[in-house]
Parts: C-alpha cells; structure tokens; sequence
C-alpha cells in the first residue's frame, strides 16, 4: 500500500478531529488552519512509520507538535523574548 493510500485510509478519517484540536490550543482560526496543514505534510510524509492501529492519536500527537513548534517559532522572534535573553 501506497504512503498516498495509508494517508487516505488512516489519517484523513481523523481530520475533524485534528482541526478541533488546533482550533482549541491556539484560539486563532487562522493559526489552526496553517498547524493542521503542517501536521498534515508531516503526517504524510511519516505515515510508512506507522505500525497497526493508534492512528487517531498520532495524528493528534503531530497536531499537538506542530502547534507547539509553531509557538516556539512565535516566541523566537518576539522583540521582548530577545530582549529578555
């Protein structure tokens, strides 16, 4: 089965899902379109890594990073967090 295929059957059911997540963790509309759209590439582009069930929750797990990675990338170009270092 197709990397494309495995996306398809075992990520993409859980899409709801994955936007609500983003939706909550940043409050922004905005925000949680562009993380679960970088969750998503990277959920693709690791989805030969995924071994049997626990779909949902890995999805969700690359949800929660991307969104973390996204504020941590925020937090890096504030003027006062480099002001503070």
């Amino acid at each position: 089965m197709s990397d494309h295929t495995r996306f398809e059957e075992l990520v993409l059911p859980h899409l709801d899902a994955a936007c609500n997540l983003a939706r909550w963790l940043p409050r922004d509309v905005n925000d949680a379109e562009d993380v679960v759209q970088e969750a998503c590439v990277r959920a693709l582009k690791y989805v030969g890594s995924l071994n049997g069930g626990g779909a949902r929750a890995w999805f969700l797990t690359i949800v929660r990073h991307a969104r973390l990675a996204r504020a941590l990338g925020l937090l890096q170009r504030s003027p006062l967090l480099r002001a503070v270092n």
